[in-house]
């Protein structure tokens, strides 16, 4: 007997990457998805690693760690992932997906400063210019910031977090406080 076999693989916003059409008997029908499960890494959904964890948020993977770390072990862990802290570059773009994966994992963003949760900016290089993860600059006029930040109390707040006093904004911290963090992985393109 022959079998259609039809796969369409679908990008993060849905557009179609990939078709493929074999007609087989029933007896190789196993063997040719398995084939095709090692060629398109069954492992990601939506180009999310999965497998470590990662879940597509509109159009971002993210992974949530509520254990507290300070921000260079943070960073590390994400990299371990192959991700990068996450990014919030954008009110109306990054604000919506991170507050989608606080909910799905029955958590608050905090009102508290200092009990927030890191994301992938710092001025560690140069006093003053804060970079995101991907080299792009930070500015004090992005709209981001908490109302009088960032401040560098004490001159040693070199990293940021994310909290909510009243809107989503983001505040200059010592990078040895110890805090929950979010991980983007880059979604991968098949």
């Amino acid at each position: 007997m022959e079998v259609a076999l039809v796969v369409i693989v679908l990008g993060a916003t849905g557009e179609i990457l990939h078709t493929d059409v074999t007609i087989t008997d029933t007896n190789s029908t196993d063997l040719h998805l398995s084939a095709l499960a090692k060629k398109w890494n069954h492992h990601t959904y939506g180009g999310c690693p999965v497998d470590k964890g990662y879940e597509l948020y509109h159009n971002r993977c993210l992974k949530l760690y509520t254990t507290k770390q300070d921000y260079q072990t943070a960073k590390n862990r994400c990299g371990d992932d192959g991700a990068h802290l996450f990014n919030l570059k954008s009110r109306e773009l990054d604000v919506p997906p991170l507050l989608l994966l606080m909910d799905t994992n029955g958590q608050v963003l905090s009102s508290t400063f200092g009990q927030g949760l890191w994301v992938g900016a710092d001025d560690i290089t140069t006093e003053g210019h804060f970079l995101w993860s991907d080299g792009i600059t930070l500015l004090r006029d992005s709209g981001l910031w908490e109302r009088g930040q960032p401040d560098d109390g004490g001159s040693n707040e070199d990293c940021v977090e994310v909290l909510r006093p009243n809107n989503v904004s983001i505040n200059d911290l010592p990078c040895s406080k110890k805090l929950g963090f979010v991980c983007q992985a880059d979604i991968k393109m098949l």
